[in-house]
This record gives C-alpha cells, sequence and structure tokens, in this order.
C-alpha cells in the first residue's frame, strides 16, 4: 500500500534533478562564452603583435621575413577558420579581420610577394582557399581602401594611436 511519501519523493527528485540539469546547461553556456572571448582576446592580441612587428620592420630584409612570418600566421589563421575551429562569435570576428587584412596587404607593397607566396605549389593552401571563398568581401574592403585615397593605403606605414 503505497504513502504519500513514495508519491512525493520521485517527484521532488525529479525537480531536482531537473533544476540541477538547468544549472548544469546555464554553466556550460557561460563558460562557452567565456572560451569565445578568450579566444577572441587572443586573436586579436596575435594579429595587432605580427602587425606592430611588420610595421616596426627596419631593413627590406627584415620586411621581407617579418612580412612571410605574418602570412604564415594568417595561414594558421584560415587553417583554424576553414575548419571551424574557432567558437561562433569569434569566427565572425576573424573572417572581418582576414578579409581586411588581406585587402589591405593586396592594396600594399606586399601584394606582388603575397601573390608569389599563394602561387607556390603546396604552401598557403587555406590561405588561398579563404581568399577564394572571401572574394567578394575582399574586393569590398579593396574598394573601400582605394576610394579612402592614400591615408588608408598609408596606415600600414604609420603607427596606430591607441585607444583610451
Amino acid at each position: 500500500m503505497p504513502t504519500w511519501w513514495t508519491e512525493v519523493v520521485p517527484t521532488v527528485a525529479l525537480l531536482i534533478s531537473a533544476g540541477a540539469l538547468i544549472f548544469n546547461a546555464l554553466n556550460v553556456r557561460s563558460s562557452a562564452k567565456s572560451k569565445d572571448l578568450e579566444w577572441l582576446f587572443r586573436y586579436l592580441a596575435d594579429m595587432r603583435g605580427m602587425e606592430a612587428k611588420l610595421l616596426s620592420s627596419a631593413t627590406e630584409s627584415e620586411r621581407q621575413s617579418t612580412f612571410v612570418e605574418f602570412a604564415n600566421f594568417l595561414e594558421v589563421c584560415c587553417y583554424a577558420h576553414n575548419k571551424s575551429l574557432f567558437p561562433k562569435l569569434t569566427k565572425a570576428m576573424v573572417t572581418d579581420n582576414l578579409v581586411n587584412s588581406i585587402a589591405i596587404i593586396e592594396n600594399s607593397t606586399y601584394a606582388a610577394s603575397f601573390e608569389r607566396l599563394l602561387t607556390s605549389t603546396q604552401t598557403f593552401d587555406s590561405l588561398a582557399a579563404f581568399r577564394r571563398r572571401h572574394s567578394k568581401p575582399i574586393s569590398h574592403a579593396q574598394l573601400a581602401i582605394k576610394t579612402a585615397g592614400p591615408a588608408v593605403e598609408d596606415a600600414s606605414s604609420e603607427p596606430q594611436a591607441e585607444c583610451p
């Protein structure tokens, strides 16, 4: 003969379990957002460092070496992008950043070097694939750079002002 507590206890246990599942789901979601933000900051810091190193190169030899290093960094980023290794929100920002970086490079003194890197066999495959897949946004970014005039084209040779 069942008593009231044999019906209440399983119901309470079920409600507690459901509450724990909801709590865990919220924690997982919060953790994913934090990880996404962490990836974004890491990517932006690395990109800023590579760009600064490129801009501060003193000799032509150092500039070419640093440019190849920057292109390798872009290749790794494009590989991660193409394989969907970035979290969702970071991927969107990385896409915009890569599109702009490629557009700036193609409108700079590095354009010929960049083209040679992309047309060599078995190197920079991910960067070339990203460039093909995003050719329209890259073209729009290049157009924006050209219509903005020399100030944007020369921005790669001038230090950037820091935000307060």
